[in-house]
Order: structure tokens, then C-alpha cells, then sequence
């Protein structure tokens, strides 16, 4: 099961299992309300044994995407309400016969669907004439912040966009100067920043944040100064009241940055013997 729900009235998605041919080939697209007499197929978009492989299912603000692929035909994006009549396959992103998969990284960003394939970013608003190429750019760690979603771009940098081409760009030019990339890295979105790891030349690998401006992207705190960093890592959404917190922790000591705050801000503990655990946070 692809999508499931706790809710036994609610319905979920799920492809098809055909095991008299293989157990893991994924014949058709089925819709289930949590009882066996609930299954149905929705559509079959690609008749016969194989089917079309439907995968990467998303939920944007209620109706669903994914996508398939078969050897004649290639890679497309649909969308469904559940029923045979809508689900409206909207657009063949990357043309068969013989093409392998290349579209990637489905991911809901507000009202929009965002995507990727082997050289460029796509976005849907749900409709064929709004399934469009933003950009001829490779982006993968994709991370919704309200309508916009931050990427890593393929020339190693933090690149922004809200679905239109003007407003797809790097976020900050100069993050490492010169010859090289700051490789972003454990995006994560808290309230209406991003926090990630990255690199520059005097610093080392550290913890930045961004609002998305060029002005508003700056490094949280120098943790360990001099030109390796302390490579922060795993950064966790940790709520705790009205505040958030961007945390992030390594065996050698933990440090935060304000979610709130309108000028770099962080906090950083001791660090901790290496045999030590760090701290469990309680609820």
C-alpha cells in the first residue's frame, strides 16, 4: 500500500498488485476505502499484463499526482479525484518508446505540484496548459516553504522558485566565491525560513539560514571556526511552545538557530564528551 489512512471511512490510493505475473509489478491504479469490497480499479491507463506503473503519488491540497511510465509511450503526469472521469493524464514529460524513467521528485508546494526530470524543473497547477518547464535546470532536495519551494541546483547552489521562470534563480550569488560550490545540504523548512548545512572557503561546512532573499540568506553561527566547519547534520523540527527550532546534532554538541528571529541568531550548547548521549528532548 502506497497511501493509507487511519481513518477507516477515508479512502486511499494504492497500485495494483498482478501477482500471477511477478509480485512486484504494479499492473494498475486502485482506489481503496479500507475494505476489501472497497477496491476498485480507477482507471486502466495502459491495457494489458504489464500496465502502466503508476508511482510517486501525491496529495496537492486534495487531488492527487503521479506519475507512470511504459516503453511505448514514456514518462506522464496525472492527476485523479478517484473516479475514472477524473483522472486526466496532463502532460508526456519525457517522450518514449524505450525511454527509461527520468521524472522525479513529485512534491506538493501550496496550491502547486513541482517536479523534476533529467534537466529541468516543472511545476502543475493541476491542468494540461498549466503543466509547464520552469526552468532548464537540474534541482534535486527539494523542500516547500509555503508556496515556494528552495532546491539544490546542479551547479551545487540554493536556487528558489514559486512555478514561474522570472522568479526561479540562486538565492544568494556568492555563498562560495570563486571556483567551487557551497553544496547545500539537510535542507529543512521551519515556519517561513529554510535552514541547511553549507560551505564557504572561510568557514567550513556550518549552519545558514534564508527567507529566500539574497539578504536574508546568511551564516547562523562560525560553531567551529577555521575552514572545516562542524558539519552540522540531521537537522530536526523540534516545536517547543510558540517557538521553533532548526536544531542540529552531532556527537560533539548541538546548536540552534531562531526561527523567529530577523537577525542571525543561534544558540550552542558545551559540547559533550564523546561518549555521551545528547540529551533526549522531552514532549
Amino acid at each position: 500500500m502506497i497511501a493509507a489512512s487511519t481513518d477507516e471511512s477515508a479512502s486511499c490510493f494504492l497500485p495494483e498488485r498482478d501477482d500471477l505475473l511477478h509480485a512486484q509489478l504494479y499492473r494498475n491504479f486502485a482506489l481503496s476505502d479500507g475494505s476489501s469490497a472497497g477496491i476498485h480499479l480507477v482507471i486502466d491507463s495502459l491495457p494489458g499484463a504489464v500496465g502502466s506503473v503508476p508511482s510517486q503519488l501525491t496529495d496537492v491540497a486534495g487531488t492527487l499526482f503521479f506519475m507512470t511510465n511504459d516503453w511505448n509511450t514514456g514518462d506522464t503526469i496525472w492527476k485523479t479525484d478517484g473516479s475514472a472521469s477524473g483522472t486526466v493524464a496532463l502532460k508526456l514529460v519525457e517522450p518514449g518508446p524505450f525511454n527509461s524513467s527520468t521524472v522525479n521528485g513529485l512534491t506538493a508546494v501550496g496550491q502547486r505540484l513541482f517536479f523534476w526530470d533529467w534537466q529541468s524543473l516543472w511545476t502543475s497547477d493541476g491542468t494540461p496548459a498549466g503543466t509547464l518547464l520552469v526552468a532548464k535546470v537540474y534541482p534535486n532536495q527539494f523542500t516547500a516553504v509555503g508556496s515556494r519551494v528552495f532546491f539544490v541546483g546542479d551547479n551545487g547552489e540554493l536556487w528558489i522558485s514559486d512555478g514561474s521562470a522570472a522568479s526561479t534563480r540562486m538565492v544568494k550569488e556568492d555563498m562560495w566565491p570563486g571556483i567551487g560550490s557551497s553544496s547545500p545540504a539537510s535542507l529543512t523548512a521551519v515556519e517561513n525560513r529554510l535552514f541547511f548545512s553549507a560551505s564557504d572557503p572561510a568557514h567550513g561546512r556550518e549552519l545558514w539560514v534564508s527567507d529566500g532573499s539574497e539578504v536574508g540568506t546568511f551564516l547562523v553561527q562560525d560553531i567551529a571556526p577555521g575552514p572545516e566547519g562542524s558539519l552540522p547534520e540531521n537537522l530536526t523540527l523540534i516545536s517547543m511552545g510558540n517557538s521553533s527550532l532548526a536544531q542540529s546534532m552531532r556527537p560533539t554538541g548541538v546548536s540552534c538557530g531562531s526561527a523567529t528571529a530577523t537577525a542571525p541568531a543561534s544558540c550552542k550548547t558545551s559540547p559533550p564528551a564523546r561518549s555521551a548521549p545528547i540529551p533526549a528532548i522531552s514532549g
